[in-house]
């Protein structure tokens, strides 16, 4: 994918009612797509991240990356939390979820953002925006987990990811600690900052 129509223009692919359960592997893996969409997707006790972008290439719209995702990281709320993402964006701009159930990854972190950029065959530099609406939380104390290069801007849209609309959580730095308006969060948001 990018799969294109007529005068060349993107047809978009949407991949719905899809169920992935215990199969030991990723539940649903975009390497380098372009208008790729997932909605009513169920991912439960999977061997690796349950969605994972690496590459998106898009332009910016409002029609959701991921839509309606139940993602569940034991089916056993007292069991270990998964060593994986429930979501993992990508290495690029414009990526949106809108509706995600995320169930029992307790202190591991639920979302990171910038997959691979750490990698010696696709380092990126980071920095990329990464939109969020309509998301809850069960048994997961740790909503996000930064990464290399600790760069990432979570945009909660709606406030269901940081408790404030239009809010933002980022890694920690020291010159973007502005208190009182953008604290240092502690542990749920991986000790990062929410505006």
């Amino acid at each position: 994918h990018p799969r294109t129509g007529c005068g060349g223009a993107p047809v978009p692919a949407y991949f719905r009612q899809l169920t992935s359960f215990r199969n030991r592997g990723i539940g649903a893996f975009c390497k380098n797509c372009g208008e790729v969409h997932w909605v009513d997707f169920s991912v439960v006790e999977v061997g690796g991240h349950f969605t994972n972008y690496q590459k998106l290439h898009v332009d910016y719209s409002w029609d959701p990356t991921i839509k309606n995702l139940l993602a569940v990281g034991n089916r056993d709320p007292s069991a270990p939390p998964p060593a994986s993402r429930a979501i993992f964006g990508p290495q690029n701009e414009f990526f949106l979820v809108d509706t995600a159930y995320i169930v029992n990854w307790h202190d591991n972190g639920a979302i990171s953002g910038c997959s691979e950029c750490d990698s010696d065959q696709n380092l990126k530099q980071g920095g990329y925006t990464f939109r969020f609406n309509n998301l809850a939380f069960t048994n997961t104390s740790r909503r996000v987990a930064w990464t290399t290069p600790y760069k990432q801007i979570f945009w909660d849209i709606d406030g269901s990811l940081t408790g404030i609309a239009n809010g933002t959580a980022t890694p920690y730095r020291a010159w973007n600690n502005i208190l009182p308006a953008c604290p240092r969060m502690g542990s749920t948001y991986d000790d990062g900052i929410v505006c």
